[in-house]
């Protein structure tokens, strides 16, 4: 306790609110903290008399804080707010939809997984084109939204997979399955 300053008979009292067995008294816990607290500011507090007359010397600061915070103010600022966010919701979702359609109407034109060209542009942009690409697939027994279930289905993706990767320049691809079941069943078919 010597970095603080409190004997161990004060912490026992500051901890239990007893002394000697005593239960402390107001007072005597406010002796126990007089001489750990700061000392009292210098300046006194302005008297009430000086306040009166500053606000009577100057009524118009007093009026202006009102107007400042007054219902007015708060329903104005409320109003500028809420149409700023309205016009800007507007333009977001207007810009989004718009993408969304451009996309839309891109995708439509020229569909990528068929045409090579496509494929090369979009490889053109990149730094650096891997040399060995390697890419783990699903195997999904039953697939009914997509129609690509079994071995079909995982044969339909490893073709379009190699397709892709010859089409961007991609000299090396190892294909995996996650379970390992579909294996023989994969190498089997493929040697055909």
């Amino acid at each position: 306790m010597a970095t603080t300053g409190v004997t161990p008979k004060e912490e026992v009292a500051f901890l239990r609110d007893t002394l000697d067995g005593k239960r402390l008294t107001p007072q005597q816990r406010e002796a126990l903290l007089k001489p750990r607290l700061p000392p009292p500011p210098i300046s006194a507090p302005p008297s009430s008399s000086s306040q009166n007359d500053s606000k009577r010397a100057n009524p118009r600061k007093s009026r202006l804080h009102k107007l400042k915070t007054g219902p007015i103010r708060n329903v104005l600022h409320f109003i500028i707010y809420q149409t700023v966010a309205f016009f800007f919701s507007v333009f977001f979702r207007f810009r989004r939809s718009w993408h969304l359609f451009w996309y839309k109407v891109r995708g439509v034109m020229g569909h990528h997984h068929r045409s090579p060209e496509w494929i090369v542009n979009d490889v053109r942009n990149t730094e650096r084109v891997p040399q060995h690409l390697s890419v783990v697939l699903d195997y999904n027994e039953d697939d009914e939204d997509q129609g690509t279930a079994g071995l079909e289905g995982l044969l339909n993706d490893v073709c379009e997979i190699a397709a892709w990767s010859a089409s961007a320049g991609i000299p090396l691809v190892s294909i995996y399955e996650r379970t390992g079941r579909t294996t023989l069943g994969l190498l089997a078919s493929t040697t055909y």
